[in-house]
């Protein structure tokens, strides 16, 4: 091989050592695009779930407070049907008393 072939060949090499450096450096970057691109999806991902659990949280604690108020309600009630059952009662006895005495007065 001559002196211009062998510097021929070695151009060749050279030319074809900077393409595949050219490619892999290429390929290095669409490997850490696609790694970056993974990992904006993953952080939508998370901050979605993370919205989802928040809506819930809210839904769960607006239940809580809903739910306490209708006890309150109920105990509020719940008293009420005793004071005016109690007052039923006195006024029930009090009436059967007044009866006695009047049919006691009639006899």
């Amino acid at each position: 091989v001559t002196c211009s072939g062998q510097t021929e060949i070695v151009e060749r090499i050279r030319g074809s050592r900077d393409a595949y450096a050219v490619q892999v450096e290429r390929m290095s970057w669409q490997y850490h695009q696609s790694v970056e691109n993974q990992m904006r999806n993953q952080i939508k991902s998370a901050q979605g779930q993370a919205l989802q659990c928040q809506a819930r949280q809210n839904e769960l604690l607006q239940a809580a407070c809903r739910q306490e108020e209708l006890l309150q309600q109920l105990i509020t009630e719940r008293r009420r049907s005793q004071e005016e059952q109690r007052k039923l009662v006195e006024l029930n006895q009090g009436l059967q008393s007044r009866q006695r005495l009047l049919r006691e007065q009639l006899a």
